[in-house]
């Protein structure tokens, strides 16, 4: 942790406004290094981008985001992007600080980014909203979304939609208040430019718990053009045979714009009721 702070403190001194600000309170002698330092802490990010596993790199980028962010400076901010990839498999930062320096960190290099973004389980909205509405109309595009469990509220359904309209890929499990806004999902899903594939995991969202249920489900028929695969994920034991009703409401509405929908149920027995699709 000592290492981190003076790692982050050797940024901040590289940050060209504190640069200036020492240099009237130091002797030159003391801060005549400025660019070596910066050589020494761009070769930090090169050696600690270089890892394969994924939760290592998880917290090695919102570190180094912080350095980036502290350092706010051209040089370095060109080798934080010089050393990701344009796609880039992440959990969603869960403080604030770090969704401010992982946001600015990815917009401060000019190469488009494509993030499969996690959202951590049990973590506050704060966070995440921080980051979604930092990187909106960025070059910063999410592409796959998987949300376990979130509480939607007005400001993190403002902070959710433009990134709904185009996301290719949404999994999706307990949303708390997901009934108030299901007419707005509806209305951003009709409103996207390409398909989306929808993934729903019932094995943590209890059917007919007011998270998710017939109601929910059935408001997919009136955006059924904009979705190209709906996977419903439920329990071996589990009794999905209320969902038929559902299934036969979405079958018709494919079938009226001569649409292929692809439904699956992992783990049962979904050919009956698609045998006619």
């Amino acid at each position: 942790m000592q290492w981190e702070v003076v790692t982050r403190f050797m940024f901040g001194i590289c940050n060209y406004t504190s640069f200036k600000s020492l240099n009237m309170i130091f002797p030159s002698c003391m801060i005549q290094d400025f660019e070596e330092k910066k050589v020494m802490l761009k070769s930090l990010i090169s050696t600690a981008m270089l890892t394969e596993n994924s939760q290592e790199f998880n917290q090695n980028l919102i570190r180094i985001a912080g350095w980036v962010h502290e350092s706010n400076e051209k040089e370095t901010c060109q080798r934080f992007g010089y050393c990701l990839t344009t796609d880039i498999e992440l959990c969603a930062p869960t403080q604030l600080t770090a969704a401010s320096d992982l946001a600015f960190a990815l917009k401060s290099s000019s190469k488009p980014y494509n993030l499969y973004l996690t959202v951590t389980r049990g973590r506050g909205n704060e966070s995440l909203e921080t980051f979604l509405n930092s990187i909106r109309g960025s070059q910063v595009k999410v592409q796959c979304l998987k949300i376990p469990k979130i509480d939607l509220n007005e400001s993190m359904w403002n902070a959710l939609r433009p990134h709904l309209l185009e996301v290719k890929k949404l999994h999706i499990a307990i949303i708390r208040n997901m009934l108030h806004y299901k007419e707005c999902f509806c209305e951003v899903m009709q409103q996207r430019d390409s398909q989306i594939e929808i993934e729903i995991d019932c094995e943590e969202a209890v059917y007919g718990s007011g998270m998710l249920d017939d109601d929910i489900f059935s408001c997919f028929a009136s955006c059924v053009r904009s979705i190209s695969k709906l996977s419903i994920r439920y329990p071996p034991w589990a009794d999905v045979s209320k969902l038929q009703k559902t299934l036969l409401v979405l079958q018709r509405a494919a079938a009226e714009l001569s649409q292929q929908l692809e439904v699956d149920i992992p783990g049962h027995a979904t050919g009956a009721w698609l045998a006619h699709w």
